[in-house]
């Protein structure tokens, strides 16, 4: 009878320690994923910056092309020409 308890101690103890190198690797996963979401959104803050700024360019390029294109218009009707 006591070796019996002795063996259930035992693996209870084996039990035990498993569960807590579970719970370590359980634990050691979870900062990765918050590591990873961290960077994640920082990535994609990042790129939706220079989404931005690619578009205000992009519309800053087209409209100094109009006003190019407005001012020529403005010399060729001063001159007398037409487009």
């Amino acid at each position: 009878m006591l070796k019996e308890i002795a063996k259930l101690q035992t693996e209870n103890r084996n039990y035990q320690k498993q569960q807590k190198k579970q719970d370590s690797l359980l634990r050691q996963r979870d900062e990765e994923i918050t590591e990873l979401r961290k960077k994640l959104d920082k990535y994609e803050k990042k790129e939706k910056e220079v989404a931005k700024n690619q578009s205000y360019i992009h519309a800053k390029a087209l409209k100094e092309i109009d006003q190019k294109n407005q001012n020529e218009r403005k010399h060729d009707t001063k001159d007398g020409r037409k487009k």
